[in-house]
């Protein structure tokens, strides 16, 4: 490490800290630091004193003061590819040291907003517009930045300064901006310098333990004790003896029990849905890589415009118009919502209340599980340049507003502070199946009747949408032409409204009514043929005819976006209601044998732990990021792998300790 120290120094003495002006514009290392010098008024009196320590350290080369100089940012090559958001080096920063002890390394990341001044200044202008991508007007306002939700950000850029832990956000904010004013004062460009205490980090940051952590720790901890107990207990005892309630508890619980039910691939009743399997799956892989790109939009590329020229890109394409992966899973749950209360109607066995309960005891176990991670655990895990933005904020958001997610309620929250973004798809599907029977029973008493209330209802979800983006001048769909804080009421109004989500629950419920009276279904080859060419030709066009609309510079037509908006959900359901229906009463062929195909059967198994999961750990993944990525088609490709590989052995925990075991009791429970 000494040795690693002197070649440091030596490799810094050609580019010493001068007081000239003109020396100081050819100063490629120190950068900003060296115009921090002289040092501004009004900063804390401990804070002054060792910045100024630390500058004439700077000066004489001395190791710990060039090593927080070093850690801090470099001017950046490339920014016109959009690698404007420099990391600098958080790990050496934060492990920085006095040698006296007198104060340690703080590491705080300056936001930068670009603007100009003066007159005759449009050649600058335009140099900005093409390291932000034009899109500093979409990404004014603050309403879509505080909060969870996750929005494109490439209009601002980002500078780490690292500077002894005696200076306040306030003070490192004041030093960059004096440094940055000096350094642009006679270029014609302002730089806007924003910073608060969630963007400083030391060794020392994070939240002191409280009771509900102490509490927490103390279940999971429990939690592991019964594992361990049970799965002990069952070994020993055997499976002849399992048959008291202790005895039984156990068996839900045991580790070697739980695997054996996830591998175990019994014979499915005739009446089973085979290829529900393999949709679920493909669904949920859908729904991992579309929160993957979405965080790429938001986070720091050495090459962020190249995430505009994807759009053309028909594999890329995939994930720039892929929230129908939402609408599949809620026609799937509308299906089995159907088909199985009518069963139960026909056997006389169905009760409303009772189906309620079993299914929020069946989500919620391992759903507040998750929950008590992020408002406890997750935040404690590491750290990282924007470990507070991707990481605290929802662990804060969790604190605050876990009650809306266990009421099944935080879809309809006005607040950007969403705990575990991707539950609102949970709270709309719950909605939607306590709702579900008052459309199920008259589709099974009143055949007629039930088609008439279904019909009336799709157009009525349907109407909804395309009203609620045309009063509202919407986009018709997640696109990067609008302003942020559009797309953020767009979340809002439409995207996570159960009423405008409705549509394809309500084919699914009309499917399921249809399956249920299907027995021994004869298609003409014909009907087959034209089925599967319009079910495929309308999955094409729902996703690759938005191209031009979701285009960067795309110019916003209300007509265009509510007509979009109001049917793409609704065209889409029915072009998958048409997949389901053939592969289910034979017509499928090898779309049926692969959906239906064993593989799927594990991982459809997994689908729900996998959706609790995997967001987490991609903001655990973007929170610990300390330099600008690449996006590269191998690369982003390799990412992705590495990310599902980790995604699935944490899914499979949860699975075999907390979602497996509470759905054995609940099944005990009510048979």
């Amino acid at each position: 490490m000494e040795i690693l120290s002197k070649l440091c120094v030596i490799l810094m003495a050609s580019f010493t800290v001068t007081s000239g002006r003109s020396t100081r514009q050819l100063d490629w290392v120190t950068q900003v630091t060296s115009y921090m010098d002289p040092i501004p008024e009004g900063l804390g009196e401990i804070c002054r004193g060792h910045v100024l320590e630390y500058l004439q350290e700077l000066k004489h080369l001395e190791t710990w003061a060039v090593s927080m100089m070093d850690a801090s940012s470099k001017f950046p090559s490339g920014a016109f590819s959009g690698n404007i958001r420099l990391l600098g080096n958080f790990d050496q920063c934060v492990r920085l040291r006095h040698p006296e002890g007198k104060h340690h390394g703080k590491y705080c990341l300056l936001k930068l907003e670009f603007s100009t001044f003066g007159e005759n200044l449009e050649h600058l202008e335009k140099l900005i517009d093409i390291v932000t991508a034009s899109r500093r007007p979409l990404e004014i306002g603050e309403d879509w930045l505080e909060g969870t939700h996750v929005l494109p950000i490439y209009s601002f850029g980002e500078y780490a300064l690292c500077l002894p832990s005696t200076c306040s956000s306030e003070d490192a904010r004041k030093l960059g901006l004096v440094a940055i004013s000096r350094m642009t004062s006679d270029t014609g460009m302002n730089i806007t310098v924003m910073l608060d205490d969630s963007r400083c980090y030391t060794r020392s940051s994070g939240r002191p333990l409280e009771i509900l952590d102490f509490f927490v720790i103390a279940i999971f901890l429990a939690l592991v004790l019964v594992i361990l107990t049970s799965t002990i207990y069952f070994y020993v005892a055997g499976a002849e003896k399992m048959k008291s309630p202790v005895s039984r508890f156990c068996s839900s619980f045991s580790l070697l029990e739980n695997w054996r039910r996830l591998v175990d691939l019994e014979v499915q009743p005739r009446d089973s849905i085979t290829c529900l399997d393999g949709v679920r799956s493909l669904s949920t892989i859908w729904v991992v890589m579309t929160h993957q790109f979405v965080l790429i939009s938001q986070s720091p590329y050495a090459n962020k415009m190249e995430t505009f020229r994807t759009h053309n890109n028909y594999v890329y394409y995939l994930l720039w118009n892929s929230y129908f992966n939402v609408d599949t899973f809620l026609l799937v749950s509308g299906l089995l919502r159907s088909y199985n209360v009518m069963k139960d109607l026909g056997k006389d066995r169905f009760r409303i209340f009772w189906s309620c309960v079993q299914r929020y005891m069946r989500l919620t176990p391992a759903y507040l599980f998750v929950i008590l991670f992020y408002m406890t655990i997750f935040e404690r895990l590491d750290s990282g340049p924007a470990w507070n933005y991707y990481v605290t904020r929802n662990s804060e958001a969790c604190r605050q507003y876990w009650w809306q997610n266990l009421l099944y309620i935080n879809n309809y929250a006005s607040h950007n502070y969403k705990c575990m973004l991707q539950s609102w798809y949970l709270s709309a599907d719950m909605q939607l199946f306590l709702a579900a029977p008052f459309l199920v029973y008259p589709l099974w008493r009143w055949r007629f009747f039930g088609k008439l209330l279904s019909a009336f209802l799709m157009v009525l979800s349907v109407l909804s949408q395309f009203l609620t983006v045309y009063l509202y001048e919407l986009p018709g769909t997640y696109v990067p032409s609008v302003r942020n804080s559009v797309l953020n009421e767009y979340c809002h109004r439409v995207y996570m409204a159960t009423h405008n989500r409705s549509s394809p629950y309500i084919i699914g419920i009309f499917l399921g009514s249809i399956l249920y009276g299907s027995k021994n279904v004869t298609m003409s080859k014909l009907k087959v043929i034209f089925g599967w060419t319009l079910s495929l030709a309308t999955m094409y066009t729902c996703i690759y005819g938005a191209m031009e609309i979701t285009s960067v510079g795309h110019t916003y037509n209300v007509w265009e976006s509510a007509i979009y908006g109001g049917f793409h959900r609704f065209v889409w359901a029915c072009a998958v209601a048409w997949l389901i229906y053939a592969c289910h009463t034979g017509y499928g062929g090898a779309i049926d044998r692969f959906l239906s195909c064993t593989l799927f059967r594990y991982s459809g198994r997994l689908s729900y732990s996998v959706y609790l999961t995997h967001l987490a750990l991609l903001l655990y993944h973007v929170g610990v990021l300390q330099i600008p990525r690449q996006l590269h088609m191998y690369i982003t490709i390799r990412e992705f792998t590495g990310d599902f590989v980790f995604i699935f052995f944490t899914s499979l925990v949860l699975y075999l300790c907390v979602e497996l075991p509470f759905f054995n009791l609940t099944r005990h429970a009510f048979r």
